[in-house]
């Protein structure tokens, strides 16, 4: 039971909910691992409270849930249950702010009054926070044998990668040539943080960039070279979805849901996507069911999956040997931890590195047993705001290094389904160790994944370990 808390500002009946969940009709035995204690906590001090409902969505036995989710039956399935479960709720006690296509819940402001009407609807799997988090800021020098990669061919010319992030510099010269689409999704506690002003913005313009770190995470993937490092993937378009606000931070995680939720819906064909960024909130192992924004963004990280669409995303960098925050943790994204590109003396950026040595783990990555990849991450160059270059460390550089390697590999082979790219990727003959944990994970090495899907196609002059390219 949670223990009372006496506040005048609600009948005894909602302390009662809030408390001992007295109050509760057909459910009181499942309210307790329905509803999040931090929503219970939250509500006692204030009298509506933003949360993300999960809810149950019944999938035809001939289909996967992603497959069917994405699907039009699937879509007007998600539609129906979500008007039932916000039908639910009075309309005084609700504020809608974000609902999604084919992702199974729903995000808003309610009461206790609210949550109490709520909680009879079958349907409802949880109830929590909208949890906020931030980008995971980071920098790096290609170590992944890029350089070779592009030199037979393979620059993302055809190639298309979503970034999920703070934004995109259009105007920058090695930018400006590749943004296909963009979209924000920026809410910053209702305040609006879209260029606009409000909390979505569609065309051009929504997603130019006001902090730097989508400028230089897509620079990774896509820079021209002309002022900054060349990208791993120069010729590849770039879908520039914006959910961070100006500070880098996000205050909701179904804003991030929405931009995962918006390139599905409009853009099922792309070929990877890059989501920089990850919860306050840590978890140990896989989360896809730990909370209802873990839910939501395992539904929206699975439907892109099923649609052959791989979503990488930075471990973090609380340099921590157990937990990552979500998407990192959700079991079908692809988790990026993050080594250093070369010895350039002492690191004290996010930790306290007294050397550093190219392949060598960071202090500051995350990491545990769902971590999938290691990939250059300090420190990293790239384009930023203003025209010029920016550099930073950590695993938000890292993860868009594979992000663009996948790009590659379908340009080099468009049938490669996402279970042969992961495997091509994990398949690295370079292998870092986490001294924090012990764990060993494979180094991103582009040419090696080319190799493991298209044969050898280098000449012998061209060795993995070359970088005088870059």
């Amino acid at each position: 039971m949670f223990s009372h808390v006496i506040n005048p500002r609600k009948d005894l009946c909602f302390i009662a909910m809030l408390t001992t969940l007295a109050c509760l009709g057909p459910k009181p035995a499942l309210a307790e691992t329905i509803v999040g204690q931090s929503v219970l906590d939250a509500l006692v001090e204030q009298p509506m409270v933003r949360v993300m409902i999960a809810f149950d969505v019944s999938v035809p036995t001939e289909f996967q849930r992603g497959t069917y989710l994405t699907s039009d039956a699937g879509r007007e399935a998600v539609a129906v249950a979500r008007s039932r479960v916000v039908g639910a709720i009075p309309y005084a006690e609700f504020i809608l702010r974000r609902q999604f296509d084919s992702v199974n819940a729903v995000a808003g402001e309610i009461s206790a009054k609210g949550l109490e009407e709520l909680l009879l609807e079958p349907s409802v799997l949880r109830v929590d926070l909208d949890a906020g988090g931030r980008g995971s800021l980071a920098e790096s020098v290609p170590l992944s044998s890029f350089n070779s990669v592009q030199m037979a061919g393979f620059t993302g010319t055809g190639r298309t990668v979503a970034v999920i992030d703070s934004g995109y510099n259009s105007t920058h010269a090695d930018l400006s040539d590749n943004l296909v689409a963009e979209q924000c999704f920026c809410s910053d506690n209702g305040a609006g943080c879209c260029p606009g002003g409000g909390v979505t913005q569609t065309g051009v313009g929504s997603a130019e960039d006001d902090h730097g770190h989508g400028s230089n995470v897509a620079g990774v993937v896509t820079s021209g070279g002309t002022v900054a490092p060349i990208g791993a993937a120069p010729d590849a378009g770039i879908l520039a979805v914006k959910v961070l606000d100006s500070n880098n931070s996000f205050c909701c995680t179904s804003d991030v849901v929405a931009g995962l939720d918006w390139v599905a819906t409009n853009f099922p064909g792309v070929d990877a996507v890059n989501a920089s960024l990850g919860t306050f909130a840590l978890f140990p192992g896989e989360c896809d069911t730990a909370t209802a924004f873990t839910m939501a963004l395992a539904a929206a990280v699975d439907n892109l999956r099923s649609l052959g669409v791989l979503v990488f995303v930075s471990a973090g960098n609380e340099g921590s040997g157990t937990e990552m925050g979500a998407p990192a943790c959700v079991a079908n994204s692809i988790a990026v931890g993050a080594v250093y590109d070369s010895n350039f003396g002492p690191n004290s950026v996010f930790c306290s590195d007294p050397t550093t040595a190219a392949d060598q783990v960071t202090c500051f990555s995350n990491s545990n047993s769902t971590t999938d990849l290691f990939a250059p991450g300090a420190p990293i160059t790239s384009a930023g705001l203003g025209g010029g270059t920016s550099t930073f460390f950590g695993t938000s550089q890292a993860s868009p290094h594979a992000a663009a390697c996948a790009a590659l590999l379908q340009q080099a082979d468009p049938t490669l389904t996402p279970d042969a790219i992961v495997a091509a990727l994990k398949a690295s003959p370079t292998m870092v160790t986490d001294t924090t944990n012990g764990l060993t994970f494979p180094r991103l090495d582009c040419q090696d994944a080319l190799d493991q899907t298209s044969g050898s196609i280098f000449a012998d002059d061209f060795e993995s370990g070359d970088t005088s390219a870059w």
